[in-house]
This record gives structure tokens, C-alpha cells and sequence, in this order.
């Protein structure tokens, strides 16, 4: 059972890869099309663009993981399906519920992993984005300093 395990998991890591870079990409490529006027309006450095870009990368992240984890887990049993691999694996007195159980059990992770990516690193990565674009890229004064330069400082 636990090579089965294995290498259930094993397939749905790789098709979890495969979807959460897919539509981070997308998503990021769609991001860059969205802002291009900005972009070319203001002609900022590569390094801007870029910095800002990757900056999107956890919102964008946070919000597929709910698809990725559906897609893969689908596709993962489906694929078990279509080559008979879960008649095998009842011929053989296992139970397929307790194998896909662990699904279940790797949902329950990957929801925490979104509530604590969702309340430390998304808002973090989010409001460095928008100061990056708004006061670097598009040149305009910031309203409130999150970062007071050492200039600012008093004592």
C-alpha cells in the first residue's frame, strides 16, 4: 500500500506543478499585456517591471491553488481509472477508499498552507507591488511612507 501511496502522490505533485505554474504564468503574462501601456508610457527599467511582476506571483498562486489541487487530484484519479489501476488494486483486497484518503488528508495541508500564505506573505507581496508601481513605475508621491528613508528619521 504504501508504494501505491507513493506513487498516487507522486502524480498528483506532478500534475500540481504543472497547473500552478501554468496559471501563474497565464496569469502573470495577462498581468504584463494589462499594464503595458503603463509599462511603456513611463518606460521603467526591466528590472522594475520584473521586480514587480514576481511580486504578483503569491496572489496569483493563492488564488489557483484551489484549482490546481481539483485539477490534479481529477486528473490523477482518472488516469487510475482509465488503466484499471483501481480494479486492480480492489482484486488485490486493498481499499481504494483508504488510498485516496490521503487526498483528503493532502486538501486539508494545502488549505492551511493557503490560510498562512494568505495572511503573511500575499498582503506583504501586495503592498510592495503597488508601491512599486505607483511610486516607482508611474512616478506618482506616495500618501502614506511605509519605508521612511533614514533621511526621515528623527533621533
Amino acid at each position: 500500500m504504501k508504494i501505491l501511496r507513493k506513487y498516487f502522490l507522486a502524480e498528483f505533485f506532478k500534475y500540481f506543478a504543472i497547473f500552478i505554474l501554468s496559471f501563474t504564468a497565464i496569469a502573470i503574462i495577462a498581468e504584463f499585456f494589462d499594464k503595458a501601456d503603463e509599462f511603456y508610457s513611463n518606460q521603467p527599467s526591466i528590472y522594475l517591471i520584473a521586480q514587480y511582476l514576481l511580486l504578483q506571483a503569491p496572489r496569483v498562486m493563492l488564488y489557483a491553488l484551489p484549482f490546481a489541487s481539483l485539477f490534479s487530484i481529477l486528473i490523477t484519479i482518472g488516469i487510475a481509472s482509465k488503466w484499471r489501476e483501481t480494479v486492480i488494486i480492489r482484486a488485490s483486497g486493498s481499499s481504494t477508499k483508504k488510498l485516496f484518503s490521503y487526498f483528503l488528508v493532502l486538501g486539508a495541508v494545502i488549505s492551511f498552507v493557503a490560510l498562512i500564505l494568505g495572511e503573511t506573505v500575499v498582503p506583504l507581496a501586495a503592498s510592495t507591488a503597488t508601491y512599486i508601481r505607483k511610486v516607482e513605475i508611474l512616478k506618482q508621491t506616495p500618501k502614506i511612507d511605509l519605508w521612511p528613508r533614514k533621511e526621515n528619521r528623527s533621533g
